[in-house]
């Protein structure tokens, strides 16, 4: 394994550091862009997360951890007689992501 010298060190640590700040700037750009994509998610700097909900059927909807975190937005619900329960999103404009049956929620 080849070792690095102090000024290679200090290079990479400034490149990071330059890294770190440029997203800072570019992040409210890229954040109206998916918006207006509608991209589930969006471009975080941070630890982002998205959870994959799907039904037996294999039907599945993705989820962010900000919408999650959301009061009042996210439901998981299990009516009496029913053996899995259901995801309702509320605020949506379709009901794209109503799943029945839920069998699996996976954090991605």
């Amino acid at each position: 394994m080849r070792q690095l010298n102090l000024r290679q060190l200090i290079f990479m640590a400034l490149c990071c550091d330059l890294g770190l700040f440029a997203k800072k700037l570019i992040l409210p750009a890229a954040n109206l862009v998916t918006d207006a994509l509608h991209i589930p998610g969006g471009i975080g700097t941070s630890f982002s997360l998205l959870f994959l909900v799907s039904a037996a059927d294999k039907f599945s909807a993705v989820l962010t951890a900000q919408e999650v975190t959301e009061e009042g937005r996210v439901y998981l619900l299990r009516e009496e007689g029913e053996e899995r329960p259901r995801l309702i999103v509320f605020g949506d404009a379709d009901s794209k992501r109503r799943v029945k049956d839920v069998a699996r929620i996976e954090a991605e």
